[in-house]
């Protein structure tokens, strides 16, 4: 009865234990754990409407945003297809990889996790609101500014480091002010930028146009389906402290939780967050330390287990609000608020790891380690090779609103050294595609990273290194029909490899089908549809993987039909060449100049009977002339015939100056048609005969764009 508050109890209605421990039969305790794991109406709405799309539309994905405004339970969304969740990048920016982790521990059933970073932030994160500034800058209840590019930097590549599924960001109208005006009728009384949009940094764009063409696409495919390796101490949100003290869990996180996860994060020590149905699943076998930020309360089952942890030498790490009473603590205080200023939290954040590292580097053994603590290392795991982020996370107040005192809105270039303990691997720097050769010594190997404001790098470290590419595709296709092909990357047969591949048409442009794709197994296939205007002759179809920028490249030949493909490889009765002479006729008059006639046209162009003439000359929708001279020998008494693959759109045919015929009353239907005239009585056997061609076209391709023959019938 006394179960009013949808997310659970608070101080005032629940009073907690002092010694921080419940009965695991707590009624209060397990009824909201049941309401979010089961029980909640909202929940069970978003899945019976995802229901009824999927019967009616199952292309469409759903999701419910936010996923994690809950107080730490598995599967509250189940039947989504995402789950996605915003989250501020300030405060606490170096929490993000925290909310990235969190996200795949609430998914079930293989929901895709997606993160969306906010690039807007309450401005009294930034800006403080009892200062002398505000009153100036903003005179409405609150002002939203939009983050600096190292924050954006930082913040995604945190992200994708974790092997999130998908990154989305709310925000970027700030960077155009005049979007926002025309957005909100409300800025017609108050002024452009109403709700404080006009506050932006419209760089931050920039930044994250940048990662998504240099990270995002071509990589984002292999990382989003990895998992971060296995963490030395597990951190966990509790669902009991979540129901029961009225803790905001997005608080909590930008709070006790964040903080004490960032210094672990800073002191290199690989983490795994953990919820409590985790704990009861997989215990803390393997751990050497278990975390607890914000401890008021844990219920009696997993006070028990964690006892028994430090029974055994493992250690719990405690803040000040640790109730409970364990042996091996080390205590880690949070000395600086959620939203205390940038400069203490950083400094806070930093010094604390080194205590950290000095009681814990006993019980651990480290597989990658820097000489930085403001250097993020994380590590997702590809079976046996690894992916390992180095972020750069130092920061210092700039000038866009770090002169206020609060945020620290600028990044800090530096230079450090990281080592991960292998000897026998092979290292590239993925993003500059390019071998490292590491400096060995005890055991590790040794490395160099240069890391931008808030910039991050992407090593990919292998027990051997990447073989051959191969590309295999068919030698011909016509048009119309799909060219499927192979990739063979060596070396890759039990992992993912991101390629890039380029498809390049027989003039050199690159096709819309190029794009980035994944090798799964060392293995990748190429479907590619040949449309029936795209150009005839050779492609190309070129495989690089981007690890270490090995690339291989193979060419196939697209022909047009059936009759093309004969043309190919029968010369006929005599060899028409591909090539003849061209001349647009601009003015409509070339046969009034006399062009169906020999000679005159020394100074024409060289065109191909084999492709639209637009792909040589561009858009021409006109008349054009062709010309050639072909020497026909007598053909026995049978009869001989011009055949023309396809001309598009009309043509009108003279030899040696005499009119033979045309088909303008074909209209613009004939255009992808064969067409075949007789002119058995019109040439000159055995001798050179000047073959004239004047098509006309209305609408883009034009001319003689399939190869014509002569032959006998």
């Amino acid at each position: 009865e006394d179960a009013v508050r949808a997310w659970g109890m608070t101080k005032k209605t629940y009073a907690l234990p002092a010694d921080g421990v419940i009965e695991s039969d707590d009624r209060h305790y397990r009824f909201y754990r049941w309401w979010w794991e089961y029980g909640i109406g909202h929940a069970m709405m978003c899945a019976k409407v995802a229901d009824v799309i999927h019967e009616l539309r199952p292309d469409i994905q759903v999701w419910h945003d936010p996923a994690l405004r809950q107080p730490f339970v598995r599967g509250r969304l189940k039947g989504m297809d995402q789950t996605l969740h915003w989250t501020y990048c300030w405060p606490a920016v170096e929490r993000i990889p925290l909310i990235a982790d969190e996200m795949r521990l609430a998914a079930v059933d293989d929901q895709l996790p997606v993160l969306m970073l906010q690039v807007i932030s309450w401005g009294s994160s930034a800006i403080p609101a009892q200062g002398p500034y505000w009153d100036y800058i903003k005179r409405d209840r609150s002002i939203l500014t939009a983050h600096s590019p190292a924050i954006m930097r930082q913040t995604s590549w945190m992200a994708v480091s974790r092997g999130i599924g998908g990154l989305s960001y709310h925000g970027l109208e700030t960077t155009d002010a005049n979007a926002m005006y025309l957005a909100d009728d409300r800025a017609l009384v108050r002024g452009v930028g109403y709700r404080a949009y006009m506050y932006s940094n419209p760089d931050a764009l920039d930044a994250i146009t940048d990662m998504s063409e240099k990270v995002f696409q071509p990589y984002g495919m292999v990382t989003k389906k990895l998992s971060p390796a296995k963490g030395t101490v597990a951190l966990l949100l509790s669902t009991t402290m979540g129901v029961l003290t009225g803790r905001d869990s997005m608080d909590f996180k930008a709070g006790e939780a964040g903080r004490m996860f960032s210094k672990l994060q800073a002191a290199h020590i690989p983490v795994d967050v953990v919820y409590e149905i985790d704990l009861e699943e997989r215990g803390l076998d393997g751990y050497a330390a278990i975390a607890l930020p914000g401890s008021r309360v844990l219920p009696r089952h997993l006070y028990d287990m964690i006892r028994k942890f430090t029974a055994k030498g493992g250690k719990v790490i405690g803040d000040q609000h640790l109730a409970q009473k364990f042996d091996n603590v080390i205590d880690l205080p949070m000395k600086q608020g959620a939203w205390s200023p940038g400069r203490l939290v950083q400094e806070a954040i930093l010094a604390e790891s080194q205590t950290l590292r000095n009681k814990l580097d006993d019980r651990i053994e480290r597989w990658v380690d820097c000489d930085s603590p403001s250097v993020v290392l994380s590590t997702l795991v590809d079976g046996p090779n690894r992916l390992l982020f180095t972020t750069n996370t130092l920061k210092q107040a700039g000038d866009y609103v770090g002169h206020y005192g609060k945020a620290l809105d600028d990044g800090v270039p530096q230079t450090a050294t990281v080592k991960v303990r292998e000897t026998g691997v092979v290292i590239y720097d993925a993003l500059a595609k390019r071998v490292i050769t590491p400096h060995i010594k005890d055991g590790w190997a040794h490395w160099k990273v240069s890391l931008g404001p808030g910039e991050g790098r992407m090593f990919a470290i292998m027990p051997k290194a990447i073989g051959g590419v191969n590309v295999q595709v068919p030698t011909i296709a016509k048009k119309g029909d799909t060219v499927k092909g192979s990739i063979r990357i060596e070396g890759m047969e039990n992992s993912l490899t991101p390629l890039r591949i380029t498809i390049r048409d027989s003039q050199a442009v690159v096709h819309d089908y190029s794009d980035y794709a994944v090798a799964h197994k060392g293995r990748a296939a190429v479907n590619l549809p040949i449309a029936i205007n795209d150009p005839a002759g050779h492609w190309s179809v070129t495989a690089q993987e981007l690890y270490g920028g090995n690339q291989a490249t193979a060419y196939f030949e697209v022909t047009s039909d059936e009759v093309e493909t004969e043309a190919r490889f029968s010369k006929g009765f005599v060899p028409v060449p591909e090539m003849w002479r061209f001349s647009k006729d601009l003015d409509g008059k070339g046969e009034v100049k006399g062009w169906h006639k020999p000679g005159g046209k020394d100074e024409w162009q060289a065109m191909s009977t084999w492709q639209f003439w637009d792909q040589t000359i561009g858009i021409h929708e006109g008349v054009g002339w062709y010309a050639v001279d072909l020497t026909i020998p007598a053909a026995g008494g049978k009869r001989i015939a011009l055949k023309f693959g396809a001309v598009d759109e009309n043509y009108s045919l003279w030899i040696n100056g005499k009119f033979i015929g045309d088909n303008l009353d074909a209209g613009t239907t004939v255009w992808d048609k064969p067409v075949s005239v007789d002119i058995t009585d019109h040439y000159l056997p055995d001798k050179d005969n000047h073959i004239v061609v004047r098509v006309k076209n209305t609408i883009k391709g034009g001319g003689i764009w399939k190869p014509v023959r002569v032959v006998t019938e």
